[in-house]
Formats: C-alpha cells, sequence, structure tokens
C-alpha cells in the first residue's frame, strides 16, 4: 500500500516509517517543515493544505500520528491543543471524505482515554471512557470523532489506544527517556552524580516504541473498520522500578532528588485487555522492557558523542 503517516518525524513517526517499508510499503511522510522522513510538507492545522495533500499523493492508507503529545503542555493551552488533537482529525478525514473515501485510515490516541484505574482487571475496549485531563479529553474526542466518521459516512477507520511507548530516539521530555538521558550524564562525568525526579510511586504500563510501530502496521494491514483496539502489554511497572532498572543497566547509583516540576499526584494507568489486537491481528509485544532500556541508554550515549 501507498500510506500516508502525518507526524513522520516525531519519536513514534520515524519508527512506524521504518516498520511500513521493512514491511514493503510506500510511505509518505507528512509533517509541518521539511525533515528526513518528510516528503509532504502540510499543517494539520490547516484544512486546505491536508486536502491538496491527499489529492496530490493518493495514498491507499494513512496513519495519523501528527498531534500534541505532552499532557502538561495541553493544560498550558488547551485551545491549542484541543485544535491540534481534535480538530486535526476532522480537517485530515475531512479530506480523505473528500477525495479518497476508500483508503483505510489508523487514527491513534490514547489509553488515557480510560483514565486512571485502581483495578488489576484488564479493560476492554467497551469500557467507558473517563478521560482525567485535557489531553486525555483532546484524544477522548479525536477517538470518538474518528469512529463516528467511521458510521456516518462509511469510511474504513479505525483507532488505537496505545499506553505509554519509549525507545531509542525519544525526547527527554518524557519519563523513562529522562532518566535514561541524566543517567547517561552522569555515566560520561558530564553531569553530578544526581537525578532529579518526580513522583516514583506512580503505575504504568510501558511498551518498546517499535512493537507499537508493528501494531500500528498490523492493524492498517488487518483491523476492521469502526472498531477500537487497545495497545498495551498488560501489566504496570512502578516508575520507581523502572528508575531502579535503568540504574542497574547504566551502572550508575546516582543520589535521588525530587523535583516539584516534575511531580504530579501518584497514579496509575489503566492496564488494558489487548485480546482483540491479538485475534484480529496475531500482534504481541516482542521486545522485554530491559532491552528497552538498554536501546534508550545507548541511544543518549551516542548522542552525547556526535
Amino acid at each position: 500500500m501507498k500510506v500516508l503517516v502525518t507526524g513522520a518525524n516525531g519519536f513514534a513517526g520515524r519508527h512506524v516509517v521504518a516498520e511500513l517499508r521493512e514491511s514493503g510499503h510506500e510511505v509518505l511522510g507528512l509533517g509541518r517543515s521539511p525533515g528526513p522522513t518528510i516528503q509532504v510538507v502540510a499543517d494539520i492545522e490547516d484544512p486546505e493544505a491536508l486536502h491538496a495533500a491527499v489529492r496530490d499523493t493518493d495514498p491507499d492508507a494513512c496513519i495519523h500520528l501528527a498531534g500534541l503529545a505532552s499532557p502538561p503542555e495541553a493544560d498550558q493551552d488547551p485551545v491549542r491543543a484541543f485544535r491540534i488533537n481534535a480538530m486535526g482529525v476532522i480537517h485530515l478525514v475531512d479530506a480523505f471524505v473528500a477525495v479518497k473515501r476508500d483508503a483505510r485510515i489508523l487514527i491513534v490516541t490514547s489509553s488515557q482515554v480510560y483514565g486512571f484505574h485502581h483495578s488489576a482487571e484488564s479493560i476492554p475496549e467497551t469500557e467507558p471512557l473517563q478521560p482525567h485531563n485535557i489531553y486525555a479529553l483532546t484524544k477522548t474526542s479525536a477517538d470518538q470523532l474518528a469512529l463516528h466518521y467511521a458510521r456516518s459516512e462509511a469510511m474504513q477507520i479505525m483507532t488505537c489506544r496505545p499506553t505509554n511507548h519509549f525507545g531509542p530516539g525519544q525526547s527527554a521530555r518524557f519519563v523513562a527517556s529522562a532518566f535514561a538521558r541524566q543517567l547517561v550524564d552522569i555515566e560520561l562525568g558530564t553531569a553530578e552524580p544526581l537525578i532529579r525526579v518526580g513522583n516514583l510511586e506512580s503505575q504504568r504500563d510501558f511498551l518498546d516504541v517499535r512493537d507499537v510501530a508493528r501494531a500500528y502496521r498490523l492493524l492498517l494491514e488487518r483491523g476492521e473498520p469502526g472498531e477500537a483496539y487497545n495497545v498495551g502489554s498488560g501489566k504496570l511497572t512502578g516508575i520507581r522500578t523502572l528508575l531502579d532498572l535503568l540504574c542497574k543497566l547504566s551502572g550508575v547509583e546516582p543520589a535521588r532528588e525530587q523535583d516539584p516540576a516534575r511531580c504530579r499526584p501518584a497514579d496509575d494507568g489503566p492496564v488494558l485487555d489487548t485480546g482483540k489486537i491479538r485475534q484480529a491481528t496475531g500482534w504481541a509485544p516482542e521486545i522485554p522492557l530491559q532491552q528497552t532500556m538498554r536501546d534508550t541508554l545507548d541511544f543518549f550515549r551516542n548522542k552525547n558523542n556526535t
């Protein structure tokens, strides 16, 4: 298939482009500005530019990744967050409705649409959506808008609700990569042996970004239009445990200091039931968490050496 990937120069986008190409698909990356994975320059906030992009590229399919990915950023500017994450879906899908109705489209949202849960029971896609912050509200809007279009316009649209994912290439603004970056700086002697942390009591479901990219590719190929799919490991890892493992792998045991700017109340992410995607595509996580950590540490080591 010829696949248009929005947000192709982002963290997940670069891995999705690689996954699609390795599987034999032709990929056209779309982004706001030129980049190594961008062939089509268009802003997700510009409906006319998106219409022209879809018309001119004539893709068979689309994976929509472009968006604002940081909950703190969404809190700081809710209007911008809704404009990008929710209205962006309307602009994109309207372009396909106008000129390429038969394309297969995967809209990526977030497991945060389910809110926080204190139960060990896994959550299926039929669980009521209970967004708990501005970011989650924007992703819930995107998810429901996409499924509405699938029904009302008879479009081949699916949504995907992934849990937290990290790996090589992620910004140090996110927790696992923030830890890895600090540990590498300490390891290389460019920072004092002190790591600044937020609340270590929270728990999250972590996946390798490459496993997530494979899930997106398989859903685009085999998923059922009009359906939502969870993508997760099915287990929670404590943030403290994550840091302990990264320290062990790096060979660095720094002092720890709580940074008020990084602190949020302790909370637990949802444990997702992934039976639906497994049945539809055969997908399952393959990369162990420790390998993801090693690769993330190596990414920052290599970055420091260039």
